[in-house]
């Protein structure tokens, strides 16, 4: 679990003409209460976990700006994104439901699209939100590459069995509009920049 600190918001926010912030994976509300310092219009948090999302909303219920969602982050996400007609930056954090909280093991979903639902996620961002200059934020890409990042690799930490490495769609997918730029930092970031 990484943190949306490590970018330089309002830089990406002038540069791109990002109004709208939208994440995947609430989980403590960190990314929630980051997006807060900034002045963006929309901020949207999505977390397959319902009780987190009642547990959380009372704590962000006086910015008119937030909306928590619960369900699959790619349902949800295909849900909103026709309403939000701003470039965004998206900060995609969702992954192996409820092991962050200690609520389940991290192969505790057997269900891929559940447990790791990155590729989804990105591919209907490509659909729906195809012509915009959205900046697309990923967190620890340690489940999808090994390397050298600062926090290890998931064998490390004794989790290879559950993760993904198959990082090929992660540049793939966007290599027409976007710059992918990687960063090795905590459990490893990747930045998908417009062109």
């Amino acid at each position: 679990m990484g943190s949306l600190y490590f970018f330089n918001i309002p830089q990406l926010m002038q540069h791109f003409g990002a109004k709208a912030f939208v994440e995947t994976g609430t989980g403590y509300g960190f990314g929630v209460y980051e997006a807060q310092r900034h002045p963006f219009e929309i901020i949207v948090s999505i977390e397959i976990m319902a009780a987190e999302v009642e547990r959380l909303k009372p704590a962000f219920a006086g910015d008119r700006r937030v909306n928590l969602f619960a369900g699959p982050s790619p349902d949800v996400l295909r849900q909103l994104l026709p309403q939000i007609p701003v470039p965004i930056i998206f900060w995609l954090d969702a992954h192996f439901p409820g092991a962050h909280h200690k609520d389940m093991s991290y192969d505790a979903v057997e269900e891929q699209q559940i447990r790791l639902p990155l590729e989804h996620e990105l591919a209907v961002i490509k659909e729906l939100s195809a012509g915009k200059r959205d900046v697309i934020l990923i967190d620890d890409l340690r489940i999808y590459e090994r390397d050298n990042f600062e926090w290890g690799n998931m064998s490390d930490a004794g989790l290879e069995q559950v993760a993904q490495y198959d990082s090929r769609f992660l540049y793939t997918m966007f290599q027409d509009t976007h710059n992918p730029q990687r960063f090795l930092n905590h459990s490893g970031y990747l930045a998908l920049l417009p062109k």
